[in-house]
Formats: C-alpha cells, sequence, structure tokens
C-alpha cells in the first residue's frame, strides 16, 4: 500500500505542476482536463489515505499541498484578470 500511495501522491504532484503551467499559459481547456485528472487521482486516493495514514509520503503531500495552494492563487489571479480563456 505504501508504494501505490507514494505513486498516486507523485502523480498527484505532476498533475498540480501541470496544472500550475497551464494556469501560467491561461490554457482553460488544459485546467478543466487537469481538474478531472486530478479529481480521479483523489478518488483513488482517499480510501488508501483513510486506511494507512502513516503511510502517506510527507515530502509528495506537502508539495501537493504548496502546489494546490499556489495554483489557487494564481487562478484567482487570471479570474479577476479575465485572462483565463478557452481555445477556439
Amino acid at each position: 500500500m505504501r508504494t501505490q500511495l507514494r505513486a498516486l501522491f507523485a502523480e498527484l504532484v505532476q498533475a498540480l505542476g501541470d496544472e500550475s503551467d497551464a494556469l501560467i499559459r491561461g490554457d482553460a481547456d488544459r485546467v478543466a482536463a487537469l481538474a478531472a485528472h486530478k479529481n480521479d487521482l483523489l478518488q483513488r486516493l482517499a480510501p488508501l489515505a483513510t486506511r494507512g495514514a502513516a503511510d502517506i509520503p510527507l515530502d509528495l503531500a506537502q508539495q501537493a499541498r504548496e502546489l494546490n495552494d499556489r495554483n489557487a492563487l494564481l487562478q484567482i489571479l487570471k479570474l479577476a484578470n479575465g485572462s483565463l480563456q478557452k481555445k477556439k
């Protein structure tokens, strides 16, 4: 279970990093696609994390938290500036 948790958290960190890039580029389509992927990852992570909280990789959990916080700020800035656009 520890290996599976680590792999899922690593994938979540990657998705959050990709989301940061998409937010910086203003690519709303990519942000939306990544939101669906993140939701899937979180749905798979939740039952594993609650059963083995001691097995959660704290380094990756911290990275995920920091990236998520950063992305929230980026999203607020993009929405406030009206610069998050769908590709035509």
